[in-house]
């Protein structure tokens, strides 16, 4: 499995990631973000790693760090992750999350966090699989400016 990190200099490699990620997920109308914009978050607070398959981007995962004031540590917040359904149930899900949880420890995080819609019963039941527990006692609010 040929994962690897990006900086700024990956940002139209991701953006095509984010565009394939919204389609699958049928939210093209509300990927806002441009090239630039994902350049400019590579420069500041989330970090990506991307994954190459015969040479062939095929999928990715967004990521930046958080604290928890109740541990006093940080966290790793997996903001998005896809595989390409072409290369799915090849272990490559499983891979990222071995990935995201080395760098998590590396950087002295308790743990690693992230949100799945509610209609992906897929992703639910692999998390699971991964032994990740859902958290039920949380709402996501959101307020635009």
């Amino acid at each position: 499995m040929d994962f690897y990190k990006i900086g700024p200099e990956g940002a139209g490699r991701l953006y095509e990631m984010v565009a394939k990620l919204a389609a699958y997920l049928g939210k093209e109308s509300e990927l806002t973000a441009t090239e630039a914009d994902i350049r400019a978050l590579l420069e500041g607070p989330m970090e990506a790693v991307l994954l190459k398959e015969d040479g062939r981007d095929v999928g990715m995962a967004t990521y930046f760090y958080m604290v928890s004031t109740f541990s006093g540590q940080k966290i790793l917040y997996i903001e998005d992750l896809y595989v390409e359904e072409s290369v799915r149930g090849k272990g490559y899900g499983r891979g990222f999350f071995n990935c995201l949880e080395r760098l998590a420890a590396d950087s002295g995080c308790a743990g690693l966090e992230w949100k799945c819609f509610l209609r992906n019963t897929r992703a639910q039941a692999f998390y699971s699989r991964l032994g990740a527990q859902r958290v039920d006692d949380w709402l996501t609010y959101r307020k635009a400016l």
